[in-house]
């Protein structure tokens, strides 16, 4: 079964608040991964560039998408991510064409 809507969410960290955002984005990775429809939920954080932050994430469906972004957990940190990142995020929606396979 191939996930219904793929996203890449690319993130900037401030060099002082970085250690600090990873706690902030592991936290979110916990909540998100127990949303209805979550199929993967991963942060990655930057080999070279230790401040670049990366989500991947699939979900069953766009509307399990919508409803994701509607939780508490993902309002407040979208509401607070200039606290940590030098610009807004920038959010990347993919649509799987390959076959899948785990």
């Amino acid at each position: 079964m191939n996930p219904g809507i793929t996203l890449v969410v690319v993130m900037k960290a401030k060099p002082e608040k970085a250690q600090q955002f990873e706690r902030v984005c592991l936290d979110l990775v916990e909540k998100s991964r127990q949303d209805e429809g979550c199929e993967e939920y991963h942060l990655h954080r930057g080999k070279e560039d230790p401040n670049l932050f990366v989500y991947y994430e699939s979900w069953t469906s766009e509307d399990h998408l919508d409803r994701h972004l509607r939780k508490p957990h993902t309002v407040c940190f979208r509401a607070n991510q200039l606290e940590y990142l030098e610009k807004e995020l920038e959010i990347i929606y993919l649509k799987m064409t390959s076959q899948y396979r785990p």
